[in-house]
């Protein structure tokens, strides 16, 4: 008798439950872009850097911009870039947006990939990227999106790998 209350005191009390932690993306605020990171994909051909006046093949504008001085806001949809002013109200004004974005690929053990198309014009014509960032790190105060690669030689050229580090500054 005393052997079977000691093999299910054991049964009781030796079940560990196990709970998948929960990944919610919870991208909404205004951001500034703290820092960058350019890091080649072939550690052999040179190393990584980090800058404050960024300039990249990526499309405007993501293209040539002051870290410390570029704005990106989300709300629970949408993606608004580059902030240019407040308006009398009290209001952000945004060169680009709203756009909505999409997170895909979320699971328990990635935040998921950041993707959303946007539209901006230069030199009178009509442009429509669609940029795709892996969420690395989804913070209380900080955001850092990964670039899925860039090409500034084309096909021939080095691939390098884009970070940008972002502190929100906003609701």
């Amino acid at each position: 008798m005393l052997r079977w209350i000691g093999i299910l005191l054991f049964l009781l009390t030796s079940c560990e439950v196990y709970v998948t932690p929960e990944t919610n993306v919870t991208l909404s605020g205004k951001y500034v872009v703290s820092k960058v990171r350019v890091q080649p994909v072939d550690q052999n051909l040179s190393s990584d850097f980090t800058t404050d006046i960024f300039e990249s093949q990526m499309p405007y504008p993501f293209d040539s911009f002051m870290v410390d001085n570029f704005f990106v806001h989300f709300d629970y949809s949408t993606v608004h870039l580059n902030q240019v002013g407040v308006n009398p109200g009290g209001a952000d004004m945004w060169e680009i947006g709203p756009h909505f974005y999409w997170v895909l690929n979320n699971s328990p053990y990635y935040p998921g990939d950041l993707q959303f198309t946007y539209t901006y014009y230069k030199s009178g014509y009509k442009f429509e990227p669609t940029l795709t960032f892996s969420i690395e790190h989804d913070g209380l105060e900080n955001l850092q999106i990964k670039s899925k690669g860039v090409w500034p030689s084309k096909e021939m050229g080095e691939e390098i790998v884009i970070t940008f580090f972002m502190t929100r500054v906003g609701p």
